[in-house]
């Protein structure tokens, strides 16, 4: 794991640390971060820039059954803001509506930026769906959704997912499951003399879909998805931040991260904290003049085994015409109120999630 990495997800907690503490969001700052974190916030800015999708084109357009298509994307990280580099391309495409998932992997031109594929040619009518997906140099992921959740049957069986089967092997696949589609991989638990991560705060699988009107979120840990316990203090919450760079958040330090982010909490004892601002079991919470706004409504959280179930509307990711989300997801637990002291369990690298227009990314061989 990275120094740069692991303080993203520190100050993603340390805000909520900051918050059941009594500090207002116009408090919270580097100054307001453990000495040992002030340092290197800076250099976790650096790396939450994933891969970005210029564009995609096949060849030819509308393809002869059994013709294969040539695939060519415009992939790279932006070399202004970040020095990571895109060294993985994919396209993910199903021939079903998006039932099963097949793969190719692309290769990179002279350039650095142009990758190219051959999508294998489809019997006479198929309508092939298909996403993009690139990785970075910081593991970093760019992904696409192309196809719609079921969401009246949400949640979805996992029975025999991949968590099931206790081997982590089997989640590092670039395969969308009920159109849920994999985001970064996550690091290793942190595990130094001090920290009470366990396997109960192991991420193994980390997906995001919609149905175009809500967002559905699946976090699968190695254990269990558990509450923690108030006697002793040991209180478990789950985070995923959604950044909407369509709202300022693009670039700029911790102010502009926070001006633009959706904090959505999983922590079901949370509310013994208090502070500043409520802090619900299952919430959504944003920045809103210099205080926390919240929402526990809209959201739902269902824990089932390993898995947590997260679903929202669309709409409260606020304005967001480019149709792409940056995410990180966090664990943590907190372990005593007075003085304020807390651990990160287990997080993922940066995301880049767009919801893509299935018309645009549909093949159909005549």
């Amino acid at each position: 794991m990275t120094k740069k990495t692991l303080n993203a997800a520190t100050l993603v907690f340390a805000c909520i640390l900051c918050l059941t503490a009594g500090a207002a969001f116009s408090q919270i700052s580097t100054d307001s971060l453990p000495a040992e974190w002030q340092d290197l916030v800076d250099d976790m800015l650096a790396t939450r820039y994933p891969p970005m999708l210029e564009s995609v084109t096949t060849s030819p357009e509308s393809p002869a059954g059994g013709e294969d298509v040539e695939i060519t994307a415009v992939i790279q990280n932006d070399s202004s803001l970040t020095d990571d580099e895109t060294v993985e391309a994919y396209v993910v495409y199903s021939a079903d509506g998006g039932e099963s998932w097949d793969e190719v992997e692309l290769e990179q031109g002279g350039d650095d930026k142009t990758w190219t594929g051959t999508i294998p040619g489809q019997d006479s009518g198929t309508e092939l769906i298909y996403a993009v997906r690139a990785i970075d140099t910081s593991e970093n992921v760019y992904v696409e959704m192309v196809c719609d959740v079921d969401g009246e049957n949400w949640p979805p069986d996992t029975d025999e997912d991949c968590v099931s089967t206790e081997d982590p092997s089997n989640c590092e696949s670039n395969l969308p499951v009920n159109c849920l589609f994999p985001m970064s991989r996550d690091e290793s638990p942190l595990d130094d003399e001090d920290s009470l991560v366990n396997e109960d705060l192991d991420f193994w699988d980390y997906r995001v879909g919609n149905d175009g009107e809500n967002y559905y979120i699946d976090l699968a840990v190695q254990g269990e998805i558990t509450s923690g316990t108030v006697s002793p203090m040991d209180v478990y919450g789950y985070v995923v931040l959604m950044i909407n760079p369509d709202k300022g958040g693009a670039g700029g330090g911790l102010e502009e991260l926070l001006d633009s982010g959706l904090l959505v909490l999983y922590a079901p004892h949370a509310e013994i904290a208090g502070g500043a601002a409520p802090i619900f079991p299952c919430m959504i919470g944003w920045k809103q003049g210099s205080s926390m706004a919240t929402d526990r409504e809209s959201i739902s959280c269902d824990a089932a085994k390993n898995h947590l179930f997260l679903s929202f509307p669309i709409e409260k990711a606020f304005d967001n015409p480019s149709a792409y989300l940056t995410y990180l997801v966090l664990n943590g637990h907190i372990t005593n109120i007075s003085p304020l002291t807390g651990d990160i369990g287990n997080y993922s690298h940066w995301t880049n999630a767009k919801i893509a227009d299935p018309g645009e990314r549909t093949i159909t061989f005549e």
